[in-house]
């Protein structure tokens, strides 16, 4: 992510990398405040918390770039519920390809996973269109980086299946690949807005 955001911002961006970590907050309650016409968190979540700031920052920005490591097939819990609180509130009932979102935001997400390209093919790839299939609805566009068989930490004192000294430094070189993958990612996303 932070290699994204230095792309973005040396295309002459604003960035701001936000932790959903160190924030307090819970997904969805369904609370529909957000569906009630005339109301007025139509469209907008109504849950006040560390989200609610974010949220608000995001319904502004030009771009927005998501991140997540893949952790048992699928994003964070965080990711999970913090997509709930951005998503839901756009959708309209109206029809499938409805939206209430009403900005003009160019997104981008990465996703980083110890697995494969073959193997997330096989078990994952389906699962992950249909997110990314909401975020495109939502905001008219996506795209993605897929990041595979990354390293966790080059940290010898951690057991990462054992791999021996000639594989750490194949992921290690393969790391520094994708960062420079991210950091175009980020310049690309930002000089489409030019």
């Amino acid at each position: 992510m932070e290699r994204a955001l230095k792309g973005t911002g040396d295309a002459g961006s604003n960035t701001e990398l936000v932790n959903l970590y160190d924030l307090n907050y819970k997904g969805c309650v369904s609370c529909l405040r957000c569906k009630r016409k005339g109301g007025s968190y139509y469209g907008r979540c109504a849950i006040k918390d560390d989200l609610t700031k974010v949220l608000e920052r995001i319904r502004k920005a030009d771009v927005l770039i998501l991140g997540s490591p893949i952790y048992y097939g699928t994003v964070t819990g965080e990711m999970r519920s913090f997509l709930e609180r951005l998503l839901f509130p756009c959708m309209a009932y109206a029809g499938p390809d409805s939206s209430l979102f009403r900005g003009n935001l160019k997104a981008g997400f990465i996703y980083t996973m110890g697995m494969p390209r073959d193997r997330f093919d096989k078990y994952l790839r389906q699962f992950f269109e249909f997110s990314n299939e909401m975020i495109s609805r939502d905001f008219g566009n996506l795209d993605i980086l897929y990041s595979f068989e990354t390293i966790l930490t080059v940290d010898h004192r951690v057991n990462i299946e054992a791999r021996s000294a000639h594989e750490l430094e194949r992921k290690n070189a393969e790391f520094l690949a994708e960062s420079r993958r991210a950091y175009e990612f980020g310049k690309r996303l930002a000089t489409q807005l030019i």
